[in-house]
């Protein structure tokens, strides 16, 4: 049976909120004066799916306290029939700090001069490959 969700989302045991298409939000959001309205909506959707990369540090300097997830690929590049999922997938993000989330996006910084990510791992596991 169909679940309608507090953003006005339908739901079903088949369909889950990562399935969604940009082309989908941006409809949601059409009727707003600002255009972009719908970027806001997805990089909430990125924090929370992506919530374990939040506890990880900045991946140019080590700053820690305050951390952004910065799309690699931005979310107006993508095609409207791109899955959120596609989207916010933790291979399309970087961790960064405010200052250098900043850079990247001004292009200040190219993602060729942003150490990979170092993952971590619970105690006992060995991590796998660097991203």
């Amino acid at each position: 049976e169909p679940i309608e969700c507090k953003d006005g989302y339908i739901l079903t045991k088949k369909t889950k909120l990562e399935n969604q298409t940009l082309g989908d939000i941006k409809n949601k959001h059409k009727s707003r004066k600002i255009l972009h309205w719908y970027s806001s909506e997805i990089r909430n959707f990125n924090r929370e799916w992506n919530k374990s990369l939040l506890d990880l540090p900045c991946q140019v300097c080590g700053y820690s306290r305050k951390i952004h997830l910065a799309h690699i690929k931005p979310i107006c590049s993508y095609p409207d029939t791109a899955l959120l999922k596609e989207i916010n997938s933790e291979q399309n993000n970087l961790v960064l700090c405010p200052n250098h989330h900043s850079e990247f996006d001004d292009g200040y910084i190219s993602l060729d001069e942003i150490p990979k990510r170092k993952m971590v791992s619970p105690p006992g596991i060995e991590p796998g490959p660097e991203r």
